[in-house]
């Protein structure tokens, strides 16, 4: 069904919600995984050092730290899908989240994008947008969107009740 997915991650609860799907999926259908993170420095600091009112030695030591704390969250999915035979490609990149992931979902081939959503609600999303939004928008690739439900663990669907088929429902 699925020979390569994207999974985009940021480090949060809802991106290692999605990411326990990812594996599910992964091992369901044999499929490589891409683990796709991308940084991005605030437009206003960029502005600021366009301007030269933030020395150009902070963006950059901003963006290495960033790149480190990427590093660490790539290595923490990454370990997590290759601790379950799953192959992962893990690819880190600075940039404009939302565009970056669709351009990387299309330049690897990937037959599905997969995403948490923090859910910030209609009027916060059309205020602030979305990654996922953005995502949604913006691709012509297949999304599987993870809701982050506020707990830890996700729930396991329950089992519906058994019915016996001589009653009559009501």
């Amino acid at each position: 069904m699925f020979d390569r997915i994207l999974f985009a991650t940021d480090g949060s609860e809802a991106s290692r919600e999605a990411g326990r799907r990812v594996r599910e999926l992964a091992l369901l259908c044999h499929a490589r995984v891409i683990v796709f993170l991308v940084y991005e420095i605030p437009d206003e600091t960029l502005e600021l050092a366009r301007k030269s009112l933030v020395e150009k030695r902070y963006v950059e030591r901003l963006a290495n730290a960033e790149s480190v704390e990427g590093v660490e969250i790539l290595r923490a999915a990454e370990s997590e899908l290759r601790e379950a035979g799953i192959e992962t490609v893990p690819v880190l990149q600075s940039g404009r989240i939302g565009p970056a992931i669709v351009e990387e979902a299309e330049r690897r081939g990937a037959d599905l994008i997969v995403l948490g959503s923090r859910g910030h609600g209609a009027v916060a999303s059309l205020l602030l947008g979305s990654v996922t939004d953005h995502v949604l928008h913006n691709s012509m690739r297949p999304m599987l969107i993870i809701p982050h439900d506020g707990g830890g663990e996700t729930e396991q669907p329950s089992t519906p009740p058994a019915t016996d088929p001589d009653t009559p429902t009501g």
